[in-house]
């Protein structure tokens, strides 16, 4: 996923990963969202991106949104908090923090690129 935000030209308009309930519940928790209840069948959980139609691309003025299960929840997202628009700096700021604050020491990027980071250790 971290290859859809290098900001290089690309034809992909959208791109589908596929999960189950057990990987949904803990990406909406590492957004720091408050799931209420175990994720129904059929669960889907969007994270749209979007860009300028002028001017360069950047991670300060891309605009993401998460919406699951057809509910826009990005300020009650921990990267948003209640700002109206959220930058994708914001979500990328937001998974930097965590990692520091475990003693880890590795950007998102480092984290993402080793599978074992958290799970096996």
């Amino acid at each position: 996923m971290s290859g859809h935000f290098t900001f290089a030209t690309t034809s992909d308009k959208f791109t589908l990963y596929s999960g189950h309930d057990n990987s949904i519940l803990p990406l909406l928790t590492a957004l720091g969202y408050r799931v209420p209840q175990w994720p129904p069948y059929a669960s889907r959980v969007a994270m749209e991106l979007y860009a300028p139609n002028r001017g360069p691309r950047s991670a300060q003025n891309l605009i993401v949104k998460v919406v699951y299960n057809g509910k826009d929840i990005t300020q009650s997202t921990g990267f948003c908090g209640k700002k109206s628009i959220c930058s994708l700096k914001d979500l990328l700021g937001y998974f930097t923090k965590p990692l520091k604050f475990f003693g880890y020491g590795l950007t998102w990027h480092q984290a993402c690129q080793q599978l074992d980071f958290v799970f096996f250790r």
